[in-house]
């Protein structure tokens, strides 16, 4: 056990200083739809959508991402996507 998290470990630093991740693409503005293809299309997965009210962006848009658009993360990882529901 004490040996696979050694390794574990060794392989997130050797990632992470080699700069192996993949960049997340930045779907904000997007619909749903697309930010969901562009995420397929760069390699990572949809991860959890909310929605939330936003006097400045349109309804059905993302409003924003996590992780950032432009951080490097393991490719497959889940992007999370909070989508606006216009105006309160």
């Amino acid at each position: 056990m004490k040996r696979m998290v050694i390794a574990a470990l060794v392989v997130f630093v050797l990632l992470t200083l080699t700069g192996c991740g993949t960049t997340v693409p930045d779907v904000r503005g997007l619909d749903l739809e697309d930010a969901t293809s562009a995420l397929y299309g760069a390699g990572f997965n949809l991860g959890v959508v909310t929605e939330e009210a936003d006097d400045e962006v349109e309804e059905g848009l993302v409003v924003s991402q996590s992780p950032e658009a432009g951080t490097e993360v393991v490719g497959g990882s889940p992007v999370n996507l909070v989508v606006s529901v216009g105006s309160e």
